[in-house]
């Protein structure tokens, strides 16, 4: 069985709680994998892109509060996949199989890789 590979977070547990409107210590192992699982899928979506708010590491550069630098469209679409996996926890149909919820690629869509040049 191979490693996880490091996770990234592009929102912090503070601003994840805010957006959530949720206690912090509700269920914070359960929200930081929301975190780090919405941050993989806005990642992944906007392919090499992404290491535009990565340091030479490959790590979320942050401020000194410790909350990630990135651009707002990037910030506001993670909170919405946050959100997304925070209220559906089990199965919905609310899009397809492979593809973000329809908001989120609405905000990340001009930050996108194009998948062919």
């Amino acid at each position: 069985m191979s490693a996880r590979p490091t996770p990234k977070a592009l929102i912090s547990m503070a601003e994840a709680t805010a957006h959530l409107r949720v206690d912090t210590d509700a269920d914070s192992a359960e929200l930081q994998i929301k975190i780090y699982a919405a941050s993989a899928a806005v990642l992944g979506y906007l392919k090499s892109r992404a290491e535009e708010f990565l340091d030479t590491a490959g790590e979320v550069v942050q401020d000194t509060a410790g909350n990630p630098i990135v651009p707002y469209q990037v910030y506001a679409a993670t909170c919405l996949m946050l959100g997304y996996l925070y209220k559906n926890r089990d199965n919905s149909e609310d899009f397809q199989q492979g593809y973000l919820p329809p908001a989120v690629t609405a905000l990340l869509y001009t930050s996108r890789d194009p998948a062919l040049l």
